[in-house]
């Protein structure tokens, strides 16, 4: 029989003791995934402002012109 994290035996096969290097592969997995959720929202909602930015420009390029 095996035995839990306190010790205490455990029926299952499936130990439900988490490693370190599961944490820091977990930790590292989800860090990124979240900075690439966070990279997408901060660019998604600078689109407005990049667009906004673009259609003005174009306005004062055809005033030059004409």
């Amino acid at each position: 029989m095996e035995t839990s994290c306190r010790g205490q035996p455990v029926a299952k096969k499936i130990s439900h003791c988490f490693s370190r290097e599961d944490f820091f592969l977990s930790f590292i997995f989800l860090s990124c995934y979240f900075h690439s959720v966070i990279l997408s929202l901060f660019l998604i909602g600078r689109i407005p402002a990049v667009y906004t930015c673009l259609s003005t420009a174009r306005k004062a390029l055809k005033e030059a012109n004409l």
